[in-house]
């Protein structure tokens, strides 16, 4: 009879599940927002400046570009991805968009088990949460949030326990405050 929580199948089970989403999620760049946010990332190291106004939006008043309002708050996740095109081009942007991908789904495979929840049901949340990754991500600064918020539940996990335990827990509370402070300039979602 096979049992279902030992730790070769469950290792086996996620790897597939590993391998099936990489796949699924390194077809070619489709978001039509991307080209947007590469554009606005080429801007910014282009003239070491926030945009004043959208030029990149149809119709433009070439005039006055100010009168097309744009929203820097992604200013550093459009510049990884510009940079990520301007090194690798079109496959270092798929390369990124499945390694936060992963990196996402194995955070959560991690945050999972460290609330208590089993292996099995564990890598059944990363198989799931890999179906939605594959039809909703695209290749856009969102992608730091969806990597970002499990490693913060993680941390603030680590300081609630090192609390319980009457210790001072530096190395999360650090690393919570440096992540903090990055975050805003890559996406929005820190918000949440």
């Amino acid at each position: 009879m096979l049992n279902l929580n030992s730790k070769t199948l469950n290792v086996s089970l996620l790897a597939f599940a590993a391998i099936a989403i990489t796949i699924a999620c390194s077809g070619p760049i489709w978001d039509m927002d991307f080209w947007w946010h590469l554009s606005s990332g080429r801007f910014f190291v282009e003239h070491r400046a926030f945009m004043q106004g959208d030029p990149f939006t149809f119709p433009v008043n070439s005039e006055d570009i100010t009168s097309n309002p744009v929203i820097n708050g992604y200013w550093l996740g459009q510049v990884i991805l510009y940079s990520t095109y301007r090194v690798a081009g079109y496959y270092g942007i798929i390369f990124l968009r499945v390694l936060f991908i992963l990196s996402a789904l194995f955070s959560g495979f991690l945050l999972a088990g460290k609330l208590g929840s089993s292996r099995l049901n564990a890598t059944v949340l990363f198989a799931a949460s890999g179906l939605v990754f594959v039809n909703f991500t695209g290749e856009r600064p969102q992608l730091f949030s969806f990597l970002l918020a499990p490693v913060i539940y993680m941390l603030i996990e680590d300081l609630r326990e090192g609390c319980r335990n009457d210790r001072v827990p530096w190395k999360p509370a650090c690393a919570m405050i440096i992540l903090m402070l990055i975050w805003p300039s890559l996406h929005r979602g820190f918000l949440i």
